[in-house]
């Protein structure tokens, strides 16, 4: 039977290939290759119909390599891992790693990778379903269990998004920042994002699962879908020049990740702090905090907890929780 994993597989190399071909190739009828082709569209890749010759898909497309990408980790990485996954889909990475915690929970100090090429059911922000088509992007989670938890567990996403960041520029990204809490910025556009579950006791253990969507690429048709559900505009890594394969990018990523963990616990927010409101988006511009309760004011970065400074008309305000958007003027807001 005919997949949209083979459809596309064939279709990657990014040459036009004709709908006889292809259903000659994959042994089915050219109305089932045109019903897949649909709605692989429909995912938000970009499939072009090329008059009388084929199809072509408008952007390349690198299938996720397992072997490639656990070749690629850092040696510390490669120390503690459990298990690197990769699969065609899945509803969230996150809750893959999840599932299998609560039916084979793993001892301290190692760590489980997932990643999926498609997700059906990726959370962004405010419970926006984050866009995520197959070869888009990177959609990783890692899974970090501690004895008992580190003191800046408040502030593990910023952490996260730090390193992550930090690995990007080492790929001579520029223009990119973070903003509280836990989004990647390129050009102010949005570029990537940080998702944390938790589960356990407070009192030890503790289980970590740290989730990364990062754009590489961005189709028209994943715009218009972000765009549409209210979300932030988007952009992807290739557009800002960079060339580093896909499976590169993915080790690089989940590498800084997985090291971050691994050194948390007794490094904290603290090392990471000073770079990150050195590239904080926000920093010194006025905001607009929505949440359990309203608040307008001028953002000053973070504290040591990752709590984000808001200095409002009564004075300093500490921010845990909430939906952060820049504050234009008083009717107008950009999130």
């Amino acid at each position: 039977m005919i997949t949209q994993q083979h459809l596309l597989q064939m279709l990657g190399d990014g040459e036009v290939h004709s709908g006889s071909e292809l259903a000659a190739s994959l042994g089915v009828s050219r109305a089932a290759v045109w019903k897949q082709l649909s709605q692989l569209r429909a995912l938000g890749l970009e499939v072009n119909g090329e008059a009388g010759q084929g199809y072509r898909l408008g952007q390349p497309y690198e299938a996720l390599d397992r072997a490639t990408i656990q070749s690629a980790l850092s040696a510390s990485a490669c120390g503690v891992l459990h298990s690197l996954n990769t699969l065609w889909e899945c509803d969230s990475t996150n809750n893959v790693l999840l599932d299998g915690l609560n039916s084979e929970p793993l001892p301290a100090g190692i760590a489980s990778v997932c990643l999926a090429e498609l997700q059906t059911g990726g959370r962004g922000r405010r419970g926006r379903r984050w866009v995520s088509p197959p070869g888009g992007g990177v959609w990783c989670s890692v899974s970090w269990t501690w004895d008992a938890p580190p003191a800046d567990l408040s502030a593990l996403s910023l952490a996260a998004g730090a390193h992550v960041l930090r690995a990007l520029q080492q790929l001579g990204c520029e223009g990119l920042q973070v903003k509280w809490p836990n989004d990647l910025l390129a050009d102010g556009r949005k570029i990537g994002g940080i998702l944390i579950d938790v589960q356990g006791d407070l009192a030890g253990p503790i289980t970590v699962v740290v989730g990364l969507g990062l754009n590489l690429i961005v189709s028209d048709a994943t715009r218009d879908q972000v765009n549409a559900d209210g979300g932030q505009p988007p952009i992807g890594l290739y557009e800002l020049g960079v060339t580093r394969s896909r499976n590169l990018v993915a080790a690089d990523v989940v590498s800084a990740l997985v090291d971050m963990l691994q050194n948390y616990a007794g490094a904290g927010f603290s090392r990471d702090k000073d770079f990150w409101c050195a590239n904080d988006f926000l920093r010194n511009k006025p905001v607009m905090v929505s949440g359990s309760s309203a608040l307008s004011g001028v953002a000053m970065g973070v504290n040591d907890q990752g709590y984000l400074r808001v200095v409002a008309e009564h004075g300093e305000q500490l921010v845990g929780a909430g939906d952060v958007s820049l504050r234009l003027n008083p009717q107008e807001s950009v999130r």
